[in-house]
Parts: structure tokens; sequence; C-alpha cells
């Protein structure tokens, strides 16, 4: 007996979003910008296999850094991007160990009018 082919085509979809915050520091060399920094938050991880969804919400910690190259201002060009993320999501799951990789353009936001203001560990005279 011959079975008819499978017309149900599987499908999976899987979000997952980091809202991360953290102290950075960076070195500027001309135009080049290296960068690193020590990123702590929540992530949120949804599966949706078919007609039932699995979310779990979880503590995440993510170390890295990158390099930009500055256009303008307030524009950059993210060459690279990485990061090693360490999540734990939900109470009954292991760990999640993985590294994160990006590169794009970047809108650079200032809140203070800094100018050619620099820091400085030596007292004012």
């Amino acid at each position: 007996m011959r079975h008819p082919p499978c017309r149900a085509a599987a499908r999976l979809r899987h979000i997952n979003y980091s809202f991360l915050s953290g102290p950075q520091v960076t070195h500027h060399t001309g135009k080049v910008e290296l960068f690193l920094h020590q990123l702590v938050g929540l992530s949120r991880d949804s599966m949706n296999p078919g007609t039932q969804a699995v979310i779990q919400s979880g503590f995440t910690i993510a170390a890295g850094g990158g390099l930009d190259y500055v256009i303008t201002k307030r524009w950059a060009i993210r060459v690279f991007q990485a990061d090693y993320v360490i999540g734990q999501l939900g109470p009954h799951y292991k760990s999640q160990n993985q590294f994160r990789f990006s590169a794009g353009i970047c809108r650079r936001w200032s809140f203070a009018n800094r100018g050619n203001q620099t820091a400085s560990l030596s007292p004012k005279r």
C-alpha cells in the first residue's frame, strides 16, 4: 500500500530578545573606536512549534567588544561586535552559552554637550 505524500510542513518560529545594560570602555584613535563592554539584564525566548507557544524569560550576562568606524558625530559603521552570552532561561532549563556576532550601522546618541572635554585624574590648577 502506498501512502500519499505529507503536505503539512512543520513551521518553527524562534525569537530571542535581550534587554541588556552595562558599562562600556572605548578607545578612540582617529575615526576608529575600539570598545569593550560587560552587560547584564534579561532575555525572553519564545518558540512556536505549530499551535502551542513556549515562552521563557531569565537572567542574562554578556561580555565582549567590537570596532566602530565613525562617519559623522551621529553615525558610525559597526565593523564587528562579538559577545559571549550566558543565559538562564526558566527554572527547568540549563544555562545557555553562546557566541553572538553582529555588524551594521549605528546611530550615536548623546545626552550631554561634551564639546572638547576630556576626563582627567590629575587635579585642576
